[in-house]
């Protein structure tokens, strides 16, 4: 049913990465809820009632060319639809030096409003069994001299709120006492970070979403079948 008030989502993934073994258990699929598609993205916007969505290339697999082979998708996607914005997968590493000047030649593109950069930093315990990983995402300021402005009751008023810059830092601990088994537990927002995504407040249209803060996870994965002879 779709949204009742004006809805805007600030992060949302396009395209399916593909299934990996993340500190050395099975594959696993990163994002289960990843369109491949854009007439899948657009359904969705539908059936939500989603007005505005800033559309960012899938990630989290630790292989650059996964995220950076989504950018001409996000591109195609926010100049099919007025509702939707995209972000461009970038990379400082100097082995991405090549994707990130591609990446980069998309800026001027209709629709193109952000630029991505996550860091993921890890270690594995000598054994094998323990794995420990950090990761940082920085995110830009966006004053109000970038927001687009819209008709309201007292004159022109932006569409969404300035919002200020922010640090995100996830930990993650993983434990894997046989090949079959992995327990973990993580901490999202570390530092207990209290920020607002561009595009999930509006004094104007008089909604905020609020974003969390510190939160921790536990997991047990557990591996069961026989190896086949192929």
């Amino acid at each position: 049913m779709p949204a009742s008030r004006p809805f805007a989502d600030a992060h949302r993934h396009l395209g399916v990465l593909p299934a990996y073994p993340f500190y050395g258990g099975p594959p696993v699929s990163p994002d289960v809820t990843a369109r491949a598609t854009i007439g899948e993205l657009m359904a969705d916007l539908d059936r939500e009632g989603t007005e505005r969505a800033l559309i960012l290339p899938n990630y989290g697999v630790p292989d650059a060319k996964a995220a950076f082979a989504f950018n001409d998708l996000v591109v195609e996607a926010a100049q099919a639809d007025d509702r939707i914005r995209c972000g461009l997968w970038v990379s400082p590493r100097p082995q991405d030096e090549g994707l990130t000047a591609t990446a980069l030649a998309l800026a001027g593109e209709p629709g193109v409003r952000a630029l991505k950069v996550s860091f993921l930093l890890g270690a594995r315990s000598q054994d094998r069994k323990w794995t420990v990983a950090m990761r940082w995402t920085a995110v830009a300021a966006k004053p109000l001299n970038q927001i687009p402005l819209e008709v309201g009751d007292s004159g022109l008023v932006p569409v969404f709120d300035p919002t200020p810059a922010y640090n995100l830092v996830n930990i993650y601990l993983g434990y894997q006492p046989i090949p079959n088994v992995v327990a973990a537990v993580s901490v999202e927002n570390l530092l207990n970070v209290d920020y607002t995504k561009y595009m999930c407040c509006s004094t104007a249209a008089g909604y905020v979403v609020p974003s969390p803060g510190i939160t921790f996870k536990g997991s047990l994965t557990v591996r069961y079948g026989v190896k086949g002879d192929s």
